[in-house]
């Protein structure tokens, strides 16, 4: 039977949905690539308590993929209970991870990963899909990795704190890939540090 897991994007900021290495075509160009349509593309500004701006991003993020009527906001937790599909992308968007970290977000992004949805997290997104945020806080822990993001001039020093965990970080402008089967790869932009392997 097909399994229609996807792997996980993680990215620093939204810069490369338009100036990837093709300019704005890039995101486009990898979707079609990897045999992806998109039929509806979802927003989840939790982490951000829903800015208009960041939405309108998404949107025009979106715009060379998905029509602007199919792209959704999910604000109230009744949002989540949607009928995930296999033409669906959710995107986590930045700022505070620990408003990700609740039942409902966890139950939801694993529904809609297990129903071959196309999960993208940025900054805070990205930190909430993998183990914790700065050890003390659990995340939904399907990346195992500790993940920060765009932290380079600190030379990662919040995740080199945490010592012997896996750690991941993501430089400005990075797109990197986990699939369960093979493991990370970067897709696009900086190659990111990393801490000892899981």
């Amino acid at each position: 039977m097909h399994n229609p897991v996807k792997p996980l994007w993680l990215m620093a900021d939204s810069s490369p949905f338009f100036h990837g290495p093709k300019g704005p075509t890039w995101f486009a160009d990898e979707l079609e690539r990897r045999g992806y349509r998109l039929d509806r593309a979802f927003y989840a500004g939790h982490a951000n308590d829903h800015q208009a701006a960041h939405f309108a991003i998404f949107t025009a993020a979106m715009a060379p993929v998905v029509s602007e009527t199919a792209c959704r906001q999910l604000i109230k937790n009744g949002d989540w209970d949607q009928n995930w599909r296999v033409g669906d992308l959710l995107l986590l968007a930045g700022g505070d991870p620990r408003k990700l970290a609740t039942p409902e977000t966890r139950a939801a992004v694993t529904r809609a990963l297990q129903q071959g949805v196309l999960i993208i997290g940025i900054s805070a997104g990205a930190i909430f899909l993998g183990r914790a945020w700065e050890e003390a806080t659990p995340m939904l822990g399907t990346v195992p990795y500790v993940i920060d993001a765009h932290q380079e001039d600190t030379n990662w020093q919040r995740l080199r704190a945490l010592g012997s965990l896996p750690l991941l970080g993501l430089p400005w402008r990075s797109v990197v890939e986990w699939d369960a089967a093979s493991g990370l790869g970067s897709l696009y932009g900086p190659v990111p540090w990393m801490g000892p392997s899981p």
